[in-house]
């Protein structure tokens, strides 16, 4: 079950990821050019394990998440 979506657009306009906060408190990212991901705020761990994310969408994830 989803809660909420928002996406992150570069300066050209186009959306470059897509957050969108679970129930369980993950926030599951779909990047435009590359894998979903998913993210849990609370630990900062990301399933597939070790992949890294930019600073802007770790920063936009918690805001989503400790949204509210």
């Amino acid at each position: 079950m989803e809660l909420e979506t928002t996406q992150l657009i570069d300066c050209t306009g186009r959306a470059t990821h897509t957050l969108t906060l679970m129930i369980d408190g993950s926030v599951r990212i779909d990047v435009t050019a590359g894998p979903k991901v998913r993210y849990f705020p609370e630990t900062g761990d990301t399933d597939p394990p070790h992949y890294v994310l930019p600073d802007s969408v770790i920063a936009a994830a918690h805001a989503l998440r400790f949204s509210g």
